[in-house]
Formats: structure tokens, C-alpha cells, sequence
């Protein structure tokens, strides 16, 4: 089992952030194992439509299906 998470390499949420949040979610998320990466919005959305919105936050109170809807994925 990877500790990575598998879109970490393409996933957008790391850029333009400040570093200590940015720090912060990839340990929460991208590092923290399948169970933390399958709780990350920014997982499920891709998991589903293959892409996710660039202001989607891994910790959005939105469910992943409200995303999509909001953003007609």
C-alpha cells in the first residue's frame, strides 16, 4: 500500500497556497494514507468525475456530491 497519495503528482491544491497550510493538508491528506486520502473532497470528486475544481479544498463542508452538482461536473 502506497503512502502517497495516487493524484498527489497533478493534484493543483498545492500551488499558490501558503506554505505552512499547504504543509499542513499534504500531511493531513496526501501522506497520511488511503483511509485520510479517501476522506480528502478533492479525492472523492476525482474519484468519481476524474477532475475536481481548483477552489475545492481536501476539508470542504460540501459533500462530494454537492460539488459536483454546484460546479455541473
Amino acid at each position: 500500500m502506497d503512502s502517497i497519495c495516487m493524484y498527489y503528482q497533478t493534484c493543483p491544491i498545492h500551488s499558490g497556497m501558503l506554505e505552512a497550510t499547504e504543509t499542513t493538508y499534504k500531511r493531513q491528506y496526501c501522506y497520511a494514507g488511503e483511509e485520510s486520502w479517501e476522506s480528502c473532497k478533492r479525492f472523492q470528486v476525482r474519484e468519481i468525475v476524474g477532475k475536481c475544481p481548483l477552489d475545492i479544498l481536501p476539508d470542504s463542508p460540501m459533500s462530494a456530491e454537492e460539488i459536483i452538482e454546484k460546479y455541473d461536473l
